[in-house]
């Protein structure tokens, strides 16, 4: 039996069989369509996803400035060799060294990874919302985020054991699992409070377009990042801490841009699975109202 949607969503029809809007907020079923929505998730939401971010920019910067202290030290010690003047002694004597930090080295990596699923979830939600005409402020995506960060953090550390077990053995693997869990856990999780499998339900049946989606994004964040870098280099006297934190602010952006990608990769691939799919049914689904 069909329920009939939520009253705030006044564009349904009451006995179902409904089609999203040619202009749908989210979806798209185009690469310039979805590029188009891309953007304007980033100017709609920036400034309440902007403040997410920041979250995981405070992490960023301590781990920075934190593993910068670790090789200063490692090299003023003679631990590891000058790698301008010893590569090969380096990249030997690397590994076994930071192996004597594992466990802080574990912690910052579990730590990233949890912030960064809690980021992501907020993310999530604040931009199906806000595209939905439900403008939502970062602390309540986080709030939202924080009631399901069990299987948030557990299917994102999962994915990211995935991704570098694939990459570090066979890299056409890893590539695979970045481009399939990436850009949906987060939304199948906080959506759906679905699991893994799902994401592979989602992305295989159209891989080459999602990965050419992401490619997009990617090669525009490695722009960026480049011309960052290139801003930051003169400004390496002002010390080690202020510029780690530059650095990390300045990187907000790309972790916008991708959380708006994401949102739309993953609307676009719910749409193509059901066409009834439509950002006001996405949000409906945040909060468990299903029809």
């Amino acid at each position: 039996m069909t329920t009939p949607p939520p009253s705030e969503y006044p564009n349904y029809p009451g006995g179902g069989g409904y089609r999203p809007p040619s202009e749908d907020p989210l979806v798209s079923t185009s690469i310039d369509g979805w590029l188009r929505r891309v953007v304007a998730t980033f100017r709609r939401s920036f400034a309440a996803l902007a403040m997410i971010q920041l979250a995981q920019a405070a992490v960023v910067a301590v781990s920075s400035v934190w593993f910068n202290d670790l090789m200063e030290g490692l090299l003023t010690s003679g631990r590891v060799p000058d790698p301008e003047r010893d590569p090969n002694g380096f990249s030997q004597a690397l590994l076994p060294a930071l192996a004597e930090h594992w466990l802080l080295l574990g912690f910052l990596a579990l730590a990233t990874v949890l912030v960064t699923a809690l980021v992501q979830g907020a993310g999530i939600y604040v931009a199906i919302r806000d595209a939905a005409g439900q403008p939502t402020r970062a602390g309540e995506g986080l709030r939202f985020a924080a009631t399901r960060i069990g299987p948030l953090f557990g299917w994102s550390l999962l994915c990211w054991a995935l991704v570098m077990f694939g990459l570090t053995l066979f890299i056409v693997p890893g590539i695979y699992f970045a481009v399939v869990l990436m850009p949906t856990v987060a939304a199948v999780v906080v959506v759906e409070q679905g699991h893994i499998g799902r994401c592979f339900a989602l992305v295989n049946p159209r891989f080459p377009g999602v990965f050419g989606r992401l490619l997009l994004v990617f090669g525009a964040s490695v722009v960026y990042s480049v011309l960052l870098q290139a801003i930051l280099a003169p400004l390496s006297s002002v010390g080690t801490v202020p510029l780690a934190v530059l650095a990390a602010v300045l990187q907000i952006p790309v972790g916008v841009a991708f959380t708006s990608a994401y949102v739309v990769t993953y609307a676009e691939l719910r749409a193509h699975e059901r066409g009834s799919i439509s950002t006001p049914w996405l949000a409906a689904q945040l909060t468990g109202h299903t029809w």
